[in-house]
């Protein structure tokens, strides 16, 4: 979901035998790529050793910003991954009702979960705290995709690799599930009301899961449930 892509070939169109076994890199060269994976690794070290050095009170942009990068350069397993360590990360900053009030604010509207970085960096400074998380957040992604890319050819040859790969796979999916229990617990600890709380995360569920409701039609209804136990708690 975002930004303009060219269309791609049909999922089960295979390339050509010869084709597919001459793929050697995609994107940059391989020179292109090894700079821009020490870029990332130069501004990864640079961030940790300056966030050492600088008082948050002299630089706060710089913390946001190291908080931000590191955590977009050391995620494994998919976007729902990053919010634990994310949490860790600003929690110094802002509440944990401020930061599950902004996933659910961005679960409900369309784009990639690391947009939730636009509504923190919002959060701790305004128009420049958006730019410095947001781009904190993204700017390793990208570097290591297109820096990976050129290496894609001649990586994707290793038999290690090949047998590792379903190991990979169901270690993030795992990451996935563990992240759910971690997040749901916290907030469960956190609510003013833990057992409706719980019970309206499972409706959430089975509104997205078994009915197939829209992510924020669900939202919004599990929102008004919320609003009832709300209700039926402060009377």
């Amino acid at each position: 979901r975002g930004g303009g892509v060219p269309r791609a070939p049909r999922r089960n169109a295979a390339l050509p035998a010869d084709e597919e076994n001459h793929i050697s890199s995609l994107g940059l060269s391989m020179v292109g790529g090894g700079i821009l994976l020490g870029i990332w690794f130069a501004i990864l070290i640079a961030v940790v050793v300056a966030r050492r050095v600088v008082p948050y009170e002299d630089l706060p942009q710089l913390h946001w910003f190291e908080a931000f990068y590191t955590t977009g350069s050391l995620i494994f397993g998919g976007g729902q991954v990053v919010l634990p360590l994310l949490l860790s990360k600003v929690d110094a900053w802002m509440t944990p009702e401020q930061f599950y009030a902004g996933l659910g604010l961005v679960q409900a509207m369309p784009g990639p979960l690391f947009n939730i970085s636009a509504y923190l960096g919002g959060l701790l400074g305004g128009a420049v705290g958006i730019v410095v998380c947001w781009l904190g957040l993204f700017g390793p992604g990208i570097m290591l995709i297109f820096g990976v890319l050129p290496f894609w050819g001649w990586f994707r040859k290793f038999r290690l690799y090949k047998l590792a790969l379903p190991g990979l796979n169901s270690a993030s999916v795992g990451l996935i599930v563990a992240t759910c229990f971690q997040m749901a617990l916290k907030v469960r600890s956190i609510s003013p009301f833990p057992d409706a709380s719980l019970m309206i995360g499972m409706a959430a569920f089975c509104f997205v899961n078994l009915y197939n409701l829209p992510a924020p039609l669900a939202i919004a209804i599990c929102g008004g449930f919320g609003a009832l136990a709300h209700l039926a708690h402060t009377q």
